[in-house]
C-alpha cells in the first residue's frame, strides 16, 4: 500500500495534483481513496460532484423529478434468476456494455465482473454457491451467466 499526502501553501495546486494523481492512479486498476480536510469543496468541484445541500437537492430533483426516492422500486432489480429446464441464469443488467468489455471469473461462491477498470464481486445465492458456470452471453443490455448443477451438462 502506498500514501501520498500533498501538501502545500494554499493556491499552489494540491487539489489538482491530488484530483489528476488519483485519476492516473483508478485508471491503472490501483485501488485509490482520495480525500481532503479542506472545508472548501475543490476536490468535489474538480470531480463534478454535488456537495451541500442546495446542490444534492437539486441533484435530486433532476434524478426523481419529484418521485419520492424512499419509495420501492417497480420491475425487475438489476439482477434476476431465471430457472431453466438445464439449470439457472443470473441475468446482471450492464447497459451499454459490449461483450468484449467484460471479463468474467468465479471465484468460490462469488462471481467476478471486470468491465474497463471497474471491478465487481456478485455474493451468489446459495442455490448457485453449488452449480457450475455452464457459459455467459452479454444479450440486451445485459450479462446472462448461465450454471447448472454439478454432473450435468450444459443445456
Amino acid at each position: 500500500m502506498r500514501t501520498l499526502l500533498f501538501t502545500g501553501k494554499g493556491g499552489v495546486g494540491k487539489t489538482t495534483a491530488a484530483a489528476g494523481t488519483a485519476v492516473r492512479a483508478a485508471g491503472a486498476g490501483l485501488r485509490t481513496l482520495v480525500l481532503s480536510t479542506d472545508a472548501a469543496h475543490s476536490l468535489a468541484d474538480a470531480f463534478g460532484e454535488p456537495v451541500g445541500p442546495d446542490a444534492l437537492g437539486a441533484f435530486a430533483m433532476a434524478a426523481y423529478d419529484g418521485d419520492d426516492p424512499l419509495a420501492a422500486p417497480v420491475g425487475d432489480g438489476p439482477m434476476t434468476l431465471r430457472r431453466t429446464r438445464g439449470g439457472t441464469t443470473l441475468r446482471l443488467a450492464l447497459p451499454f456494455v459490449a461483450a468484449p468489455d467484460i471479463d468474467l471469473a468465479r471465484r468460490g461462491d462469488e462471481l467476478v465482473v471486470t468491465v474497463g477498470g471497474h471491478r465487481r464481486l456478485v455474493c451468489l445465492p446459495a442455490a448457485l454457491a453449488r452449480q457450475v458456470v455452464a457459459g455467459a452471453r452479454v444479450e440486451k443490455g445485459a450479462l446472462e451467466v448461465r450454471f447448472h448443477r454439478l454432473g450435468e451438462g450444459s443445456a
